[in-house]
Protein backbone atom coordinates (compact mmCIF):
# COMPACT_ATOMS: atom_id res chain seq x y z
CA UNK A 1 0.00 0.00 0.00
CA UNK A 2 3.03 2.29 -0.10
CA UNK A 3 3.13 2.71 3.69
CA UNK A 4 5.84 1.69 6.15
CA UNK A 5 4.54 -1.52 7.69
CA UNK A 6 5.38 -2.98 11.08
CA UNK A 7 4.17 -5.67 13.46
CA UNK A 8 4.26 -5.22 17.23
CA UNK A 9 2.40 -7.04 20.02
CA UNK A 10 2.06 -6.61 23.76
CA UNK A 11 5.11 -8.60 24.89
CA UNK A 12 7.98 -8.34 27.34
CA UNK A 13 10.66 -7.92 26.13
CA UNK A 14 9.26 -5.55 23.53
CA UNK A 15 9.67 -6.85 19.98
CA UNK A 16 8.93 -4.88 16.82
CA UNK A 17 9.21 -6.32 13.30
CA UNK A 18 10.04 -3.91 10.46
CA UNK A 19 10.09 -4.29 6.69
CA UNK A 20 13.46 -4.44 4.95
CA UNK A 21 12.17 -2.24 2.14
CA UNK A 22 11.71 0.78 4.42
CA UNK A 23 14.15 3.62 3.90
CA UNK A 24 16.40 4.68 6.78
CA UNK A 25 14.04 7.55 7.58
CA UNK A 26 11.02 5.23 7.54
CA UNK A 27 12.82 2.75 9.77
CA UNK A 28 13.39 5.52 12.31
CA UNK A 29 9.75 6.61 12.01
CA UNK A 30 8.42 3.07 12.44
CA UNK A 31 10.70 2.45 15.42
CA UNK A 32 9.40 5.66 17.00
CA UNK A 33 5.80 4.66 16.18
CA UNK A 34 5.81 0.98 17.16
CA UNK A 35 8.81 0.33 19.39
CA UNK A 36 8.31 3.51 21.42
CA UNK A 37 4.67 4.60 21.00
CA UNK A 38 2.81 1.29 20.98
CA UNK A 39 5.07 -0.43 23.49
CA UNK A 40 4.81 2.52 25.87
CA UNK A 41 1.03 2.25 25.65
CA UNK A 42 1.07 -1.53 26.17
CA UNK A 43 3.30 -1.16 29.21
CA UNK A 44 1.39 1.61 30.96
CA UNK A 45 -2.29 1.48 30.01
CA UNK A 46 -4.51 0.25 32.83
CA UNK A 47 -6.55 -2.12 30.65
CA UNK A 48 -3.44 -3.99 29.47
CA UNK A 49 -1.97 -4.06 32.98
CA UNK A 50 -5.15 -5.56 34.45
CA UNK A 51 -5.98 -8.09 31.71
CA UNK A 52 -2.61 -9.26 30.37
CA UNK A 53 0.82 -10.43 31.51
CA UNK A 54 3.23 -9.54 28.73
CA UNK A 55 6.03 -11.70 30.17
CA UNK A 56 4.23 -14.95 29.19
CA UNK A 57 2.83 -14.42 25.70
CA UNK A 58 6.04 -15.18 23.76
CA UNK A 59 6.50 -18.56 25.45
CA UNK A 60 2.86 -19.45 24.88
CA UNK A 61 2.97 -18.45 21.21
CA UNK A 62 6.06 -20.64 20.77
CA UNK A 63 4.21 -23.55 22.40
CA UNK A 64 1.14 -22.92 20.20
CA UNK A 65 3.23 -22.83 17.04
CA UNK A 66 4.93 -26.10 17.93
CA UNK A 67 1.66 -27.81 18.84
CA UNK A 68 -0.02 -26.74 15.59
CA UNK A 69 3.01 -27.94 13.60
CA UNK A 70 2.90 -31.36 15.30
CA UNK A 71 -0.83 -31.64 14.61
CA UNK A 72 -0.23 -30.85 10.94
CA UNK A 73 2.39 -33.58 10.72
CA UNK A 74 0.17 -36.15 12.43
CA UNK A 75 -3.35 -35.32 11.15
CA UNK A 76 -2.72 -33.33 7.98
CA UNK A 77 -2.71 -29.64 7.12
CA UNK A 78 -6.31 -29.57 5.85
CA UNK A 79 -7.71 -31.11 9.03
CA UNK A 80 -5.85 -28.60 11.19
CA UNK A 81 -6.81 -25.63 9.01
CA UNK A 82 -10.45 -26.70 9.14
CA UNK A 83 -10.49 -26.45 12.94
CA UNK A 84 -8.43 -23.25 13.07
CA UNK A 85 -10.57 -21.50 10.46
CA UNK A 86 -13.74 -22.38 12.36
CA UNK A 87 -12.23 -21.29 15.68
CA UNK A 88 -10.95 -18.01 14.24
CA UNK A 89 -14.42 -17.30 12.82
CA UNK A 90 -15.78 -17.51 16.38
CA UNK A 91 -12.86 -15.93 18.25
CA UNK A 92 -14.78 -12.71 19.00
CA UNK A 93 -17.38 -14.91 20.73
CA UNK A 94 -14.64 -16.77 22.61
CA UNK A 95 -13.79 -14.03 25.09
CA UNK A 96 -14.81 -13.76 28.76
CA UNK A 97 -15.77 -10.10 29.09
CA UNK A 98 -17.23 -10.20 32.59
CA UNK A 99 -14.66 -12.10 34.64
CA UNK A 100 -13.35 -9.01 36.42
CA UNK A 101 -9.67 -8.19 36.66
CA UNK A 102 -8.50 -11.73 35.99
CA UNK A 103 -5.19 -12.19 34.25
CA UNK A 104 -4.47 -15.19 32.12
CA UNK A 105 -1.67 -17.37 33.47
CA UNK A 106 -0.35 -18.64 30.15
CA UNK A 107 2.53 -20.57 31.70
CA UNK A 108 0.07 -22.51 33.86
CA UNK A 109 -2.16 -23.15 30.85
CA UNK A 110 0.85 -24.41 28.90
CA UNK A 111 1.83 -26.78 31.72
CA UNK A 112 -1.74 -28.07 32.02
CA UNK A 113 -1.76 -28.77 28.28
CA UNK A 114 1.42 -30.84 28.64
CA UNK A 115 -0.10 -32.78 31.56
CA UNK A 116 -3.30 -33.48 29.60
CA UNK A 117 -1.37 -34.84 26.62
CA UNK A 118 0.82 -36.98 28.85
CA UNK A 119 -2.24 -38.41 30.63
CA UNK A 120 -3.97 -39.16 27.32
CA UNK A 121 -0.89 -41.01 26.06
CA UNK A 122 -0.66 -43.06 29.28
CA UNK A 123 -4.34 -44.01 29.31
CA UNK A 124 -4.70 -44.79 25.62
CA UNK A 125 -5.67 -48.35 24.82
CA UNK A 126 -7.10 -49.30 21.43
CA UNK A 127 -9.19 -52.10 23.01
CA UNK A 128 -11.59 -49.56 24.55
CA UNK A 129 -13.13 -48.83 21.14
CA UNK A 130 -14.20 -52.49 20.81
CA UNK A 131 -16.42 -52.41 23.92
CA UNK A 132 -20.19 -52.06 23.33
CA UNK A 133 -21.71 -48.76 24.33
CA UNK A 134 -23.82 -49.03 27.45
CA UNK A 135 -26.53 -46.74 28.64
CA UNK A 136 -25.06 -43.42 29.52
CA UNK A 137 -25.56 -42.02 32.97
CA UNK A 138 -28.67 -39.90 33.05
CA UNK A 139 -29.83 -41.07 29.62
CA UNK A 140 -33.55 -40.68 29.09
CA UNK A 141 -33.90 -37.57 31.22
CA UNK A 142 -35.84 -34.84 29.52
CA UNK A 143 -35.63 -32.21 32.19
CA UNK A 144 -34.26 -29.13 30.43
CA UNK A 145 -32.98 -27.63 33.65
CA UNK A 146 -30.82 -30.68 34.38
CA UNK A 147 -29.55 -30.70 30.79
CA UNK A 148 -28.62 -27.02 30.96
CA UNK A 149 -26.85 -27.55 34.27
CA UNK A 150 -24.92 -30.50 32.85
CA UNK A 151 -23.77 -28.34 29.93
CA UNK A 152 -22.86 -25.42 32.16
CA UNK A 153 -25.44 -23.13 30.59
CA UNK A 154 -25.79 -20.23 30.28
CA UNK A 155 -22.32 -19.72 28.80
CA UNK A 156 -21.43 -16.64 26.74
CA UNK A 157 -18.04 -17.99 25.64
CA UNK A 158 -18.90 -20.09 22.59
CA UNK A 159 -15.37 -21.41 22.07
CA UNK A 160 -15.17 -22.54 25.70
CA UNK A 161 -18.57 -24.25 25.38
CA UNK A 162 -17.49 -26.09 22.23
CA UNK A 163 -14.15 -27.04 23.73
CA UNK A 164 -15.80 -28.63 26.76
CA UNK A 165 -19.03 -30.05 25.33
CA UNK A 166 -18.76 -30.70 21.57
CA UNK A 167 -19.27 -34.49 21.39
CA UNK A 168 -17.49 -35.19 18.12
CA UNK A 169 -14.23 -33.32 18.68
CA UNK A 170 -10.98 -35.20 19.22
CA UNK A 171 -8.70 -34.14 22.04
CA UNK A 172 -6.22 -32.45 19.71
CA UNK A 173 -9.06 -30.48 18.12
CA UNK A 174 -10.16 -29.28 21.55
CA UNK A 175 -6.61 -28.16 22.26
CA UNK A 176 -6.51 -26.15 19.03
CA UNK A 177 -9.77 -24.44 19.98
CA UNK A 178 -8.30 -23.75 23.40
CA UNK A 179 -5.22 -22.13 21.86
CA UNK A 180 -7.34 -19.83 19.69
CA UNK A 181 -9.53 -18.97 22.68
CA UNK A 182 -6.65 -18.08 24.99
CA UNK A 183 -4.91 -15.95 22.36
CA UNK A 184 -8.19 -14.15 21.60
CA UNK A 185 -8.62 -13.54 25.33
CA UNK A 186 -5.10 -12.11 25.57
CA UNK A 187 -5.71 -9.65 22.76
CA UNK A 188 -9.17 -8.69 24.02
CA UNK A 189 -8.04 -5.21 25.24
CA UNK A 190 -6.79 -4.21 21.77
CA UNK A 191 -10.10 -3.01 20.26
CA UNK A 192 -11.03 -1.33 23.55
CA UNK A 193 -8.20 1.17 23.20
CA UNK A 194 -7.80 1.33 19.42
CA UNK A 195 -8.01 5.12 19.09
CA UNK A 196 -5.88 5.88 22.13
CA UNK A 197 -3.26 3.34 21.08
CA UNK A 198 -2.93 4.52 17.48
CA UNK A 199 -3.22 8.15 18.52
CA UNK A 200 -0.45 7.67 21.07
CA UNK A 201 1.89 5.95 18.58
CA UNK A 202 1.24 8.50 15.81
CA UNK A 203 1.72 11.48 18.13
CA UNK A 204 4.90 9.95 19.58
CA UNK A 205 6.52 9.28 16.19
CA UNK A 206 5.58 12.75 14.95
CA UNK A 207 7.04 14.34 18.10
CA UNK A 208 10.27 12.31 18.00
CA UNK A 209 10.95 12.87 14.30
CA UNK A 210 10.35 16.62 14.52
CA UNK A 211 12.54 16.76 17.62
CA UNK A 212 15.33 15.02 15.68
CA UNK A 213 14.96 17.58 12.90
CA UNK A 214 15.02 20.49 15.37
CA UNK A 215 18.28 19.11 16.81
CA UNK A 216 19.79 18.69 13.31
CA UNK A 217 19.93 14.91 13.63
CA UNK A 218 18.03 14.48 10.35
CA UNK A 219 18.00 16.80 7.33
CA UNK A 220 15.16 18.59 5.55
CA UNK A 221 14.72 15.81 3.01
CA UNK A 222 14.14 13.31 5.82
CA UNK A 223 11.58 15.47 7.63
CA UNK A 224 9.71 16.02 4.35
CA UNK A 225 9.55 12.24 3.93
CA UNK A 226 8.22 12.00 7.50
CA UNK A 227 5.58 14.65 6.86
CA UNK A 228 4.52 12.94 3.64
CA UNK A 229 4.20 9.53 5.32
CA UNK A 230 2.39 10.91 8.38
CA UNK A 231 -0.03 12.82 6.15
CA UNK A 232 -0.87 9.60 4.32
CA UNK A 233 -1.47 7.83 7.62
CA UNK A 234 -3.78 10.47 9.13
CA UNK A 235 -5.74 11.30 5.98
CA UNK A 236 -9.50 11.08 6.53
CA UNK A 237 -11.33 10.90 3.22
CA UNK A 238 -14.95 11.89 3.00
CA UNK A 239 -17.73 9.49 2.12
CA UNK A 240 -17.95 10.91 -1.41
CA UNK A 241 -14.16 10.72 -1.85
CA UNK A 242 -13.91 6.95 -1.64
CA UNK A 243 -13.35 6.82 2.10
CA UNK A 244 -16.46 4.74 2.74
CA UNK A 245 -18.58 4.91 5.89
CA UNK A 246 -15.66 4.26 8.25
CA UNK A 247 -13.33 6.72 9.92
CA UNK A 248 -9.55 6.60 10.14
CA UNK A 249 -8.54 5.77 13.74
CA UNK A 250 -5.08 7.25 13.12
CA UNK A 251 -6.61 10.56 12.06
CA UNK A 252 -9.00 10.92 14.99
CA UNK A 253 -6.51 9.54 17.52
CA UNK A 254 -3.75 11.89 16.39
CA UNK A 255 -6.19 14.85 16.43
CA UNK A 256 -7.18 13.97 19.99
CA UNK A 257 -3.58 13.78 21.21
CA UNK A 258 -2.69 17.03 19.42
CA UNK A 259 -5.62 18.83 20.99
CA UNK A 260 -4.79 17.50 24.45
CA UNK A 261 -1.26 18.91 24.06
CA UNK A 262 -2.68 22.23 22.79
CA UNK A 263 -5.10 22.48 25.72
CA UNK A 264 -2.13 22.21 28.08
CA UNK A 265 -0.04 24.90 26.37
CA UNK A 266 -2.47 27.24 24.58
CA UNK A 267 -5.98 26.79 26.00
CA UNK A 268 -9.10 28.68 24.95
CA UNK A 269 -11.87 29.79 27.29
CA UNK A 270 -13.87 26.74 26.24
CA UNK A 271 -10.91 24.50 27.15
CA UNK A 272 -10.65 26.11 30.59
CA UNK A 273 -14.36 25.53 31.14
CA UNK A 274 -14.29 21.89 30.04
CA UNK A 275 -10.88 20.86 31.39
CA UNK A 276 -10.04 23.04 34.40
CA UNK A 277 -7.59 20.46 35.72
CA UNK A 278 -5.51 20.34 32.52
CA UNK A 279 -5.97 23.61 30.64
CA UNK A 280 -2.84 25.72 30.75
CA UNK A 281 -0.82 23.42 33.00
CA UNK A 282 2.17 23.67 30.58
CA UNK A 283 2.80 19.94 30.92
CA UNK A 284 1.53 18.29 27.72
CA UNK A 285 3.81 15.24 28.05
CA UNK A 286 2.71 14.52 31.60
CA UNK A 287 -0.95 15.02 30.73
CA UNK A 288 -0.67 12.69 27.76
CA UNK A 289 1.09 10.09 29.91
CA UNK A 290 -1.82 10.27 32.35
CA UNK A 291 -4.39 9.92 29.53
CA UNK A 292 -2.55 6.97 27.96
CA UNK A 293 -2.24 5.19 31.31
CA UNK A 294 -5.66 5.73 32.86
CA UNK A 295 -8.21 6.10 30.07
CA UNK A 296 -9.40 4.43 26.93
CA UNK A 297 -11.26 5.31 23.75
CA UNK A 298 -13.13 2.64 21.84
CA UNK A 299 -13.34 2.87 18.08
CA UNK A 300 -17.14 2.56 18.17
CA UNK A 301 -17.46 5.55 20.50
CA UNK A 302 -15.70 7.91 18.15
CA UNK A 303 -18.54 7.81 15.63
CA UNK A 304 -20.29 10.24 17.95
CA UNK A 305 -17.32 12.60 18.19
CA UNK A 306 -18.18 15.43 15.81
CA UNK A 307 -15.82 17.97 17.31
CA UNK A 308 -12.29 17.58 18.62
CA UNK A 309 -13.11 19.11 21.98
CA UNK A 310 -15.90 16.57 22.44
CA UNK A 311 -13.51 13.77 21.45
CA UNK A 312 -11.11 14.89 24.18
CA UNK A 313 -13.96 15.01 26.67
CA UNK A 314 -14.97 11.44 25.84
CA UNK A 315 -11.31 10.41 26.08
CA UNK A 316 -11.06 11.71 29.62
CA UNK A 317 -14.53 10.47 30.59
CA UNK A 318 -14.25 6.81 29.53
CA UNK A 319 -12.11 5.15 32.20
CA UNK A 320 -10.76 1.66 31.82
CA UNK A 321 -12.24 0.63 35.17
Amino acid sequence: MGLAYEVVINSSPCISYLMEENSATMQALVIAHAAFGHNHFFKNNRLFREWTDSTQILDYLEFARGYVARCEERYGIKAVERILDAAHALQNQGVDRHTGNKRLDLRQEQERARERRAYEDEQFNDLWRTLPEGQKKGEGKTDQIDAAAALGLPEENILYFLEKNAPRLANWERELIRIVRLIAQYFYPQPQVKLMNEGCATWVHNFIMHRLHDKKQIDDAAILEVIHSTSNVITQRGFDEGGGPNFNPYALGFAMMTDIARVCTDPTEEDRLWFPGHAGNQDPIGTLHHAWAEYRMRASCSNFCRRRSYAIFVCFALKTI
